[in-house]
């Protein structure tokens, strides 16, 4: 077998994350932002509940 005749190699793209950083805490935990506007809810809306998700569990701790 040949130089020319051998098969193409080829190489595997490596996956993209749905997700970009947003930013990096105190602690070095980084914050995630998906690369899509939302579909089914606005942005608005999602952050409303996150914050009053955030709100109900700091009584908690």
């Amino acid at each position: 077998m040949t130089k020319a005749d051998s098969p193409l190699k080829t190489t595997r793209a490596r996956p993209t994350s749905a997700y970009r950083p947003l930013g990096t805490l105190a602690d070095g935990v980084v914050v995630l932002q998906p690369k899509v506007k939302p579909t089914h809810f606005t942005n608005s809306e999602i952050r409303k509940t996150i914050k009053k998700i955030l709100e109900t569990n700091t009584d908690d701790c």
